[in-house]
């Protein structure tokens, strides 16, 4: 699997020079195949960096999913929970070093479950696909990027380009974390939140432009111009009382989107009678995962990622998370969707985004609420909306489950089935 995974990589590679090159060469035939290939070998090269960071992220983010509801610190080597040996640095390599040690530990040959080379392949393309769609200038509406000044020439990015794109993969690498935690039916660690308020709330106040697209809706016949035009005189001229009327108008439809799936989601939750229930706290964890799209894409483009994460939800077995967890996974998949396609669907007053009809809008709206209706929890299943304390890590379980990460698999005690994320398998991070 290894090396044929190294070789359909390398085959992809050459499709992609030899044929990019010929392709432009039949456009600009004064141009030699040979004078192409380089440019396209270059796009190739940054590709490929960016797929490994983002694949690494993604082994980060396990290691995130996994520790952080234990309580347990991220510092340190990755080791096998079994025997205790620590991970060499090649086989730390995303994706790949799980191949090359064919899926188990090579002190004691015990498996290591496929969920981490699969999160981060997963996230690897998801936070590559944006770095693609940002250097293309496909997304985000209104930036600023030079076309190249013939096809022999990479495009030059504006500085504040790479800024927004830092931005946006920070937050979600969080919409990641959040999800995966999520899906292993963990409630959201207080850490994690205060870290996502820092970089979802409070950096965006210091830097407007990273919100990108204004807080208000803009009816196609009051304004003369495209979306594009507005949103790039939103990040020249957007002040600090427009970023915080930003974030706020985020905030609150994150807080609506999350009491309409309830219904579904978290039926039993009372914020007002129980806002301590388990049920309640589903909700609290559902409005904040919610508010990472809302802040990254505005709270005009969230209904369509709300719509296409519950379709995706559906998609995954019901066997493998409850219906919050699945839609949790796929939440940050949705998101990574929106922003390739945002300067496209912006434009598109068909689509819901900062200019368009209000019916449009209203539509949007409505097909959020209408999402119980094929993404819910049955009446009377394991994965019940009602969280118990049985399936999680508290404060008070740490000493105890410390004590159990080494335990063998036939032996394996229910606190330390919440940090395996394969419960076929034992986690190695």
């Amino acid at each position: 699997m290894f090396w044929a995974t190294i070789f359909a990589l390398l085959a992809i590679a050459t499709i992609y020079v030899w044929g990019g090159a010929w392709w432009i060469q039949r456009a600009h035939p004064h141009f030699r195949i040979g004078e192409l290939i380089l440019p396209r070998m270059f796009e190739v090269v940054i590709v490929g960096w960016m797929l490994w960071v983002s694949s690494a992220i993604g082994s980060f983010l396990n290691v995130v999913a996994w520790r952080m509801p234990l309580g347990r610190g991220l510092g340190g080597r990755s080791h096998c929970p079994r025997c205790g040996t620590q991970l060499l640095a090649r086989d730390n390599f995303p994706v790949l070093g799980w191949m090359a040690v064919q899926g188990r530990c090579r002190t004691c040959r015990l498996p290591i479950s496929p969920r981490y080379p699969i999160v981060e392949a997963v996230v690897g393309l998801s936070l590559t696909s944006i770095g693609i769609a940002v250097i293309h200038g496909f997304s985000p509406p209104g930036q600023t990027v030079d076309a190249a000044r013939s096809v022999l020439h990479s495009r030059v990015v504006d500085p504040g380009v790479w800024y927004l794109l830092g931005f946006q993969v920070v937050g979600l690498s969080v919409g990641w974390a959040f999800g995966l935690i999520r899906f292993d039916g963990n409630r959201l660690p207080s850490r994690l939140v205060t870290f996502a308020a820092i970089t979802l709330l409070v950096i965006p106040l210091m830097f407007p432009s990273l919100l990108v697209v204004d807080w208000r809706f803009y009816r196609v016949d009051q304004i003369n111009d495209s979306a594009s035009l507005v949103s790039q005189n939103w990040q020249n001229n957007a002040g600090i009382l427009d970023a915080v009327a930003r974030l706020l108008t985020a905030l609150a439809a994150a807080g609506f989107a999350g009491r309409s799936l309830a219904r579904g989601l978290c039926n039993q939750a009372d914020l007002k009678l129980s806002p301590l229930a388990d049920s309640s706290r589903r909700l609290v964890d559902l409005i904040l995962m919610i508010a990472v799209p809302a802040v990254i894409v505005g709270w005009q483009a969230l209904p369509s990622v709300l719509v296409a994460a519950s379709l995706l939800a559906l998609l995954i077995p019901p066997r493998w998370a409850d219906a919050l967890g699945r839609f949790a996974i796929t939440l940050p998949i949705a998101t990574s969707i929106q922003i390739v396609v945002w300067s496209a669907t912006e434009n598109a007053t068909w689509w819901p985004g900062s200019v368009g009809h209000p019916w449009v809008m209203i539509l949007a709206a409505a097909c959020v609420l209408a999402i119980p209706w094929w993404l819910h929890e049955p009446a009377h299943s394991k994965n019940s909306p009602q969280d118990d304390d049985s399936n999680r890590v508290d404060a008070s379980d740490r000493h105890d489950t410390a004590e159990v990460t080494d335990t063998p698999p036939n032996h394996r005690s229910s606190v330390q089935r919440v940090a395996d994320p394969d419960h076929d398998d034992q986690p190695i991070r």
